[in-house]
């Protein structure tokens, strides 16, 4: 029996492979999920959410909800799971996430991936996903997946046994 882990930091050196490990995650993701995306501009969230997309089916454009502050999408692989896909960069508070709807999205069935969480960190619940994207240099990132409760814990383990079966060529750190 693998250690369950509660931490994993990868290094991903192109766009494809950030998106990989968002491909591969797709295949984990259960109704309920949250998974918070960390990290400033130009540093991947996007570019991983698009890979999640890809990896559940989802057949329309993955782009950022910067304005519309959450897109909502649909898997065709997996249609027990619908994909929200929120962005809160332009939200200044908790009362104004709420008042959009942001709490009831990360509470619903679907998996939810919350780009700027910052604004509503007292509202994320306490079993989660936070992945943390760090700019190394123009093609490089450091991926940190951190595990919070036991279903993200299984998630994590399952991850790591994932990506070594698949032979995904990351970059592991300690």
């Amino acid at each position: 029996m693998l250690q369950q882990l509660d931490r994993l930091v990868l290094l991903t050196h192109n766009a494809e492979e950030t998106k990989d490990l968002g491909r591969t995650l797709a295949q984990l993701v259960q109704p309920g999920d949250v998974i918070p995306l960390w990290g400033g501009f130009g540093v991947g969230k996007t570019t991983f959410t698009q890979g999640l997309a890809e990896g559940l089916g989802v057949r329309e454009a993955v782009v950022s909800p910067s304005f519309g502050l959450v897109n909502i999408y649909h898997s065709t692989k997996r249609p027990e799971i619908t994909l929200y896909h929120l962005d809160l960069y332009r939200i200044s508070s908790r009362q104004e996430a709420e008042g959009f709807g942001a709490d009831e999205l990360i509470m619903d069935e679907g998996v939810a991936l919350v780009e700027w969480p910052e604004v509503i960190k007292d509202l994320l619940p306490p079993e989660k996903l936070d992945v943390n994207f760090e700019w190394i240099d123009e093609n490089n990132r450091r991926i940190t997946l951190a595990a919070s409760g036991k279903r993200f814990l299984t998630l994590l383990t399952a991850l790591e046994d994932k990506l070594r079966q698949d032979k995904v060529a990351f970059d592991k750190e300690s």
